[in-house]
């Protein structure tokens, strides 16, 4: 079997650091994702709501408005949840 030069053995080394620092970040990215507070709204039934084209909704049940990670507000009402 052959050897590994040190050059190899640093090449190797640091890709692995790489890799392992890639990893870290990306888990302390997805803890503070999951550490925001979640935005949700209670909306009472028989009220009317609009889109964001200005659009009426008629909701005929309790619903719940919720804010994503993404910035956008999503409605569910009892019969979507």
């Amino acid at each position: 079997m052959r050897r590994l030069t040190s050059g190899n053995k640093k090449v190797f080394t640091t890709f692995t650091i790489i890799i392992i620092g890639i990893i870290a970040l990306l888990i302390w990215c997805l803890s503070l994702v999951l550490r925001i507070p979640k935005e949700e709204y209670l909306i009472e039934g028989d009220n009317f709501l609009y889109d964001e084209n200005y659009n009426p909704i008629a909701l005929e049940e309790d619903g719940m408005i919720r804010k994503k990670w993404t910035g956008n507000y999503y409605l569910k009402d009892n019969t979507t949840r």
